[in-house]
C-alpha cells in the first residue's frame, strides 16, 4: 500500500517514512495510526520495490487491474493503461517507452516556451501542432488509443512523430533558444534516432531490440538498459568501483 500511494503521490522514498509518522490520512491506509516509529524502515520499502520489480508484480498489478476494469465496465481501461503505463511506479527516475519518452521531452521543450510567454502548456502545444502535449495526462492517456491493438500502436507512433516535427517546425520560426528547449528537443530527436526506423514501405515503426546506450528516462540521462541474467532486466545505472564492476537498478 505504502509503494502504491508513494507511486500516485509522487514522492520519494524518505518522504514515504516521514508520512507514515507525520500524515494521518497515510496512517489511515497503511493501518497505523497514532504510531511514533514508521511501520517500516527506508531500506525495507527500496528491498520491497525491488523484489517486486525483479518478479515482475508490478506488470501484474498493472495488467490486473487493467482485467478488471475491462471485465466490471465501471470504468475505461483504455486511458486506464495509457496513465498506468507512465506511472512512476517504476522509480524516481521514471522509465518510459518510447511513446511517453517522446511526450515527455517534447512537453518539457513546450514547457520553456509557456513559462516564458506566462501562458498556458495547453495553449503553446497546440500553436506548436502538438495539442496532445497538453501537460494534464501522459501522452499515451492523451491518445486514448486500444494499446493492444498493433494497428492502432502504429497510428500513435505517426502522431507522435508528427507532433515532434510539427515542434521543430514551428521553433524553426524563431521561438528561442533556450538551453532547457534545446535540451528537450534534442532528448526527442535522440528518442526517435535510437528506438524508430523506416518500414520496407517507409512508414516508421519500433525498432525490433534494443540500441545500445538506449536513454530509457527523460529526467535522469545515466540511467540504460541492463541485465542481471538472461531472464532478467534492470533499469538503472552501471559504475565501477574498487576494480569491480557493480549495478544499482534503484
Amino acid at each position: 500500500m505504502a509503494t502504491i500511494l508513494q507511486a500516485y503521490t509522487g514522492v520519494s522514498d524518505d518522504e514515504v517514512i516521514e508520512a507514515s509518522v507525520m500524515d494521518r490520512r497515510w496512517q489511515l491506509v497503511l493501518d497505523c495510526l497514532e504510531v511514533d516509529e514508521a511501520p517500516f524502515s527506508k531500506g525495507t520499502l527500496v528491498t520491497f520495490r525491488r523484489l517486486l520489480i525483479e518478479h515482475e508484480l508490478d506488470r501484474r498489478l498493472i495488467e490486473r487491474t487493467v482485467e478488471v476494469a475491462t471485465q466490471s465496465g465501471a470504468f475505461g481501461p483504455r486511458p486506464l493503461r495509457g496513465a498506468l503505463d507512465s506511472s512512476p511506479l517504476w522509480g524516481a527516475g521514471r522509465v518510459e517507452d518510447t511513446y511517453n519518452l517522446l511526450g515527455h521531452a517534447l512537453k518539457k521543450a513546450l514547457g520553456v516556451i509557456a513559462r516564458q510567454q506566462g501562458r498556458g502548456l495547453a495553449e503553446v502545444a497546440k500553436e506548436a501542432g502538438a495539442p496532445m502535449v497538453d501537460g494534464t495526462r501522459s501522452l499515451k492517456a492523451a491518445l486514448d488509443l486500444d494499446w493492444d491493438n498493433p494497428q492502432e500502436r502504429q497510428q500513435a507512433l505517426i502522431e507522435v512523430l508528427g507532433a515532434l516535427e510539427s515542434i521543430e517546425s514551428w521553433l524553426d520560426e524563431g521561438s528561442g533558444g533556450e538551453p532547457a528547449l534545446i535540451s528537450g528537443i534534442e532528448t526527442a530527436r535522440r528518442v526517435r534516432a535510437q528506438d524508430v526506423e523506416e518500414s520496407t514501405d517507409g512508414t516508421p515503426v519500433l525498432v525490433r531490440g534494443v540500441a545500445r546506450e538506449r536513454r530509457v528516462s527523460v529526467e535522469d540521462s545515466e540511467m540504460r538498459h541492463g541485465r542481471k541474467s538472461r531472464r532478467h532486466r534492470f533499469d538503472g545505472y552501471t559504475s565501477v568501483t574498487c576494480c569491480a564492476s557493480w549495478t544499482v537498478g534503484w
